[in-house]
């Protein structure tokens, strides 16, 4: 853990000169910020055994790079991200994720506007999802044709496709395109309160759709309805909530339900604020080798911004999940919780920061191999400017 901690600082140190060229090339305009950071991760059940005795030490370096440009009307923005992970034992885990995203707005008239973007987010699959390496790429694309800019009433066309790709052969099966088309009226208030009304209508394809989990056809058509509002209530509080009701039809995917989130943030004082809400999901079959067919989460965080350099984050969180067992015909309850019991960030100066990170999660299942305690630790330099 030390010894990747250190490869990783020295990686830093060597870049940093290049690096602050790089930015002071676009400093007067302020077109490029660059951040950089090195992580090490001590997760003590990195297999989530019953057991509890698989310790692992991880190293994370990561970089990322945003860009940002107008001329006239149009505004173009753009990142990529780069993170390796070292794994200390397991060494066949070990992974390099890139990621990105860029984005084309601007107004056709003072009136009609449009925006064109896409994003490739990667994730390491945890090893409760999948036991052996696997990486998903989760690809969006989407082009909006507006009116009204915001102001008041406005109104909006648009497109979307969608793209999940496993690296690991056997979850090929869980690959899928997806694309829809969209139209949504919204609102907005002088404090800058809006609600918005989106009527949206696609469907999603699994191109590999071979059997190996027992499952049929996963593919479906879908129609949706959602309702997304913010209230300013105060200057101190903030309120945002999104409701979804949704219709799959397909031979698995055939349901009716609801996505709904609630998400409350307060400033209590000047240096103390928190964040709570509520989630539920109902994610398709076939979108992850768990089946979970349904989730609820509450949660709750705190920050203390004690002075302008030093703050400390704790929080708690709570998932009720159902899901389906082999024939899809009925499930079994788990639930998880998960807590950060003390989050520390320090800054050694205007551009560098050191941050300590905790948590703990607990697994209740029927399923012993699911039943587990996990405790992870992590202490990072991270670099900005």
């Amino acid at each position: 853990m030390i010894r990747g901690f250190l490869v990783s600082f020295r990686l830093l140190l060597l870049l940093l000169p290049l690096l602050v060229v790089a930015q002071a090339a676009f400093a007067e305009e302020k077109l490029m910020r660059v951040d950089f950071s090195v992580q090490a991760l001590r997760d003590s059940n990195f297999s989530r055994a019953e057991e509890n005795d698989d310790a692992e030490q991880v190293s994370l370096s990561a970089a990322r790079v945003d860009l940002s440009t107008s001329y006239s009307q149009q505004k173009w923005t753009g990142f990529w991200r780069a993170s390796q992970y070292r794994h200390q034992e397991n060494t066949d885990f070990n992974s390099l994720l890139n990621e990105g995203g860029a984005n084309w707005s601007g107004n056709i008239t003072s009136k009609v506007n449009f925006v064109v973007d896409g994003v490739r987010n990667v994730y390491l699959a945890d090893r409760l999802e999948f036991f052996e390496k696997d990486l998903v790429t989760k690809d969006e694309a989407k082009a909006v044709l507006g009116y009204g800019n915001d102001e008041k009433l406005s109104f909006r066309f648009g497109a979307r496709q969608g793209r999940q790709a496993h690296s690991n052969t056997q979850r090929e099966n869980l690959n899928f395109n997806e694309d829809d088309l969209f139209t949504e009226v919204g609102y907005s208030t002088a404090n800058r309160s809006t609600i918005i009304l989106r009527a949206a209508s696609g469907s999603r394809e699994y191109p590999n759709n071979l059997i190996s989990i027992p499952l049929d056809d996963l593919n479906y058509d879908y129609r949706q309805l959602e309702l997304e509002t913010l209230w300013i209530a105060s200057p101190k509080t903030k309120i945002s909530s999104s409701f979804t009701a949704f219709d799959r039809i397909g031979a698995l995917n055939d349901s009716s339900g609801l996505f709904m989130s609630i998400d409350i943030e307060w400033a209590a004082t000047p240096k103390l604020r928190f964040n709570s809400g509520f989630l539920v999901k109902q994610p398709p079959i076939g979108e992850t080798l768990e089946q979970v067919s349904k989730a609820k989460t509450v949660f709750l965080t705190g920050v203390w911004q004690l002075t302008t350099k030093l703050s400390f984050t704790s929080g708690l969180s709570g998932t009720l999940q159902q899901i389906l067992v082999s024939d899809v015909s009925d499930s079994r309850e788990e639930r998880v919780y998960s807590a950060t019991p003390v989050a520390i960030n320090f800054k050694l100066a205007n551009n560098l920061s050191i941050r300590f990170d905790s948590k703990w999660i607990r697994r209740e299942s029927t399923l012993s191999y699911r039943d587990f305690i996990d405790r992870q630790a992590a202490v990072g330099l991270f670099f900005n400017f």
